[in-house]
């Protein structure tokens, strides 16, 4: 079987990435952009990164969610991570600056969830079950 793609693992600054211009065919963003203080350095450099026709597909937490950090529970105690709530109309509108076309958009609230996560700890899902939790916005490079 071939593969006409590779896939390489590359960790480094989401604003800044060590790769040459036009590389890409795909970039998948997952819960990253409310973790960036400007949304709009990381769509140029994604724009700088996508071949002609290539494809950006985003995930992150809904700006209307009730969360007011990212908390994470290690050896050494919980740390919380700063985020930030980037409206959706916002990212939608300023795509075509960097050569991005819109072409799906979805919110999903607690209604759409398949397998309801549990009460302890999410207690504030369950106040509001139809607001928005979490997006998708899928892209192509012109």
């Amino acid at each position: 079987m071939m593969f006409r793609d590779s896939f390489s693992l590359v960790q480094a600054d989401i604003q800044y990435m060590p790769i040459q211009n036009r590389q890409l065919g795909y970039i998948l963003c997952s819960r990253v952009l409310s973790h960036v203080r400007d949304y709009r350095l990381v769509l140029s450099e994604f724009s700088r990164l996508l071949k002609s026709g290539g494809s950006l597909f985003i995930a992150d937490v809904h700006p209307l969610h009730t969360y007011e950090y990212t908390g994470i529970d290690t050896n050494d105690g919980r740390i919380n991570i700063e985020t930030y709530k980037h409206s959706l109309g916002d990212i939608r509108s300023s795509a075509p600056i960097y050569d991005l076309e819109l072409l799906d958009h979805k919110e999903y609230s607690l209604a759409n969830i398949i397998k309801e996560p549990q009460r302890v700890g999410f207690e504030k899902l369950f106040l509001s079950p139809t607001q928005p939790i979490f997006y998708t916005l899928q892209f192509r490079k012109k």
